[in-house]
């Protein structure tokens, strides 16, 4: 029972039997076995058995009014006995798990649990939709009341062998998991609003409960998938939903001053991490300000609670791997200081996973110029290590490539639209994304803004910018390397580029001259890393050593890949932005290297 409810509250029998209770629980912390306790004769145990025969419980085993309107109810001394009555309850299942099985004496357990079960849920379901304003002091106090009692009873379960306690859980007449769900949600709406000394021990009950319970439903296929079920149905069906949920609850704990909610950050974060490495509820991807939260919330325990860092390092982690739209927003947000400044005051904090996302990730223009203003924050007093000196330097290397690629870009790219009536001096964007590679001019202050793109990459999923930034990049290691294998494979090659760890050449093979042409060709096939897994885009470039601009030219800039019948395989690389996040059940200990191999077709 919490602390801070009195057992002046309770009525007489519950007060002596939960007395009672209370002692038996220090007996059995102090002497650390149930032996004497079991026994009949022992004085507690023999005031205990003489008071449950007189059945002060019998409360829990009735069922809830069906024809009351629930504020009524709860203003009735009855919706007060009952509240009362699962305190001790939880004491005596606490009891009972630990060994002290003598006193239970109220029958089955999965009947006495379906009471416990069915006026949980009359009490707080009903309480989530209940307009604050229609509710009065003493029932906004029952209602205080009866999260903390129904916690008290819930968290016995994990007591229980898991086999009985998962039949408990799913026999149940009422939806006992729903109610889990639901009060572990809606936490903020169950909270009286009478003064916030009174409001914030309430919301460890509700955050703590779902984490308490995770042994029991989270880790088997059939309790889980129920969890999953009820957690997405609580959310209209969304997993994204769900996770704005639980970035709203993040970000109220980073706001909060109470070291005693603080007690529960770490427990709720691990439940967090548990919930994004699930494959059903990844596959759409995680919010922005998930992943944002996430990265002030590491700022936020750095200052205030250095113990919660790390554990929100693990749920950062655990986003940006399930989701290649996470390690984007993360870096946006300055992820790779907060990881230095982590790692530096946690030495044993292993973050290489996370630096070889970010590496992968410094193929997209985007992203690279994001790393590379949140550079500016990174204290000079920080030691580095290999793994982000390599970081640093590939970041610093490509923002070099970016800055040239911006400029080719005003110079290369072109309106797309046909029907646009701005002049060539008109102002111009590029195009994040669409179907044909460009979009229809809009019209802001009367002016035409266009969208250009590079006519050759109009048919690539990728965003036209990403794929010229990828020409870019091949070019440029081809600038600083084809010396060498032109005079070991010859003038005419074909390469595999892999981008995603640095600039590492996979293969080096000839490549025959077309004939008739006299001409050589470098073939590029350039991999990034997109969906856990290697994505071919091939480029192909004409060597020209004397060119006074650049020594290669770019003859075809996209050579996309394609299924065997045809079809845009547009679904399985995604756009980049805003596609379904189709992530891999592969064991997530393991980042996979290498695609799948395709055709190729030339536009």
């Amino acid at each position: 029972m919490d602390s801070d409810t009195s057992l002046v509250d309770l009525p007489s029998p519950l007060a002596k039997l939960t007395h009672v209770l209370m002692d038996m629980r220090e007996t059995l912390d102090r002497d650390k076995t149930a032996k004497s306790l079991n026994k009949k004769t022992h004085p507690l145990t023999k005031k205990a058995l003489t008071l449950l025969r007189t059945n002060p419980l019998k409360q829990l085993f009735e069922h809830p009014p069906s024809n009351e309107p629930y504020t009524i109810f709860l203003l009735r001394e009855r919706a007060g006995d009952v509240v009362s009555a699962l305190y001790p309850f939880g004491i005596l299942a606490e009891l009972v798990n630990r060994g002290v099985s003598t006193i239970w004496v109220l029958g089955e357990p999965e009947v006495v649990w379906a009471g416990v079960f069915r006026w949980a849920e009359y009490l707080l379901i009903d309480a989530v939709d209940l307009p604050v304003e229609l509710t009065t002091f003493d029932m906004r106090y029952t209602l205080n009341n009866a999260i903390d009692a129904v916690h008290a009873a819930l968290v016995q379960l994990p007591s229980l062998p898991l086999e009985q306690a998962r039949a408990i859980l799913l026999s149940s007449e009422y939806d006992a998991v729903r109610l889990i769900v639901v009060i572990w949600l809606e936490w903020p709406r169950f909270l009286p609003k009478i003064t916030v000394k009174d409001h914030k021990p309430s919301i460890i009950p509700c955050i703590s409960l779902l984490h308490a319970l995770w042994p029991v439903i989270g880790k088997d296929n059939d309790t889980r998938s129920v969890l999953l079920a009820q957690l997405l149905g609580a959310r209209r069906g969304s997993s994204r939903r769900l996770f704005r949920t639980i970035a709203t609850h993040l970000e109220a704990f980073a706001n909060c001053e109470e070291y005693r909610l603080h007690l529960e950050f770490i427990p709720f974060i691990r439940l967090a991490s548990e919930l994004a490495r699930i494959p059903e509820l990844r596959q759409e991807g995680f919010p922005s300000k998930l992943v944002s939260v996430a990265v002030s919330t590491v700022m936020f325990s750095l200052d205030k609670y250095p113990s919660a860092a790390t554990t929100v390092c693990w749920l950062l982690s655990c986003l940006c791997y399930c989701d290649d739209r996470a390690i984007a927003v993360a870096i946006k947000h300055g992820s790779f200081p907060l990881l230095v400044q982590t790692r530096n005051r946690y030495p044993q904090l292993d973050s290489s996973k996370d630096y070889a996302l970010m590496r992968h990730a410094l193929a997209r223009p985007s992203v690279v110029k994001h790393f590379h203003d949140s550079l500016e924050t990174l204290d000079d007093g920080l030691q580095l290590s290999l793994d982000e000196e390599r970081t640093v330097k590939l970041a610093r290397h490509r923002y070099e490539l970016w800055e040239e690629a911006e400029v080719e870009w005003d110079e290369d790219a072109v309106c797309g639209n046909d029907s646009c009536e701005a002049g060539e001096d008109a102002p111009l964007r590029a195009s994040a994304r669409s179907s044909q590679g460009s979009a229809s001019h809009s019209v802001s202050s009367n002016i035409h803004i266009c969208f250009k793109y590079l006519a050759e990459a109009a048919m690539a999923s990728l965003p036209p910018r990403e794929v010229h930034f990828l020409a870019i990049i091949g070019r440029d290691w081809l600038e600083n390397n084809y010396a060498r294998l032109a005079q070991e494979h010859g003038e005419s090659l074909d390469l595999k580029l892999d981008v995603s760890e640095g600039e590492l050449c996979r293969l080096a093979e000839p490549l025959s001259p077309q004939p008739g042409m006299g001409i050589h060709l470098v073939m590029m096939d350039v991999a990034y890393f997109r969906r856990r897994a290697l994505i071919y885009r091939s480029f192909m470039f004409l060597p020209a050593p004397r060119r006074e601009c650049s020594p290669f030219k770019t003859l075809t800039q996209v050579v996309f890949s394609t299924d065997p019948d045809g079809e845009d395989d547009e679904d399985e690389e995604g756009d980049g932005e805003d596609g379904d996040n189709d992530a891999s059940d592969e064991d997530d200990e393991n980042i996979p290297r290498m695609g799948t191999t395709k055709t190729k077709r030339t536009v």
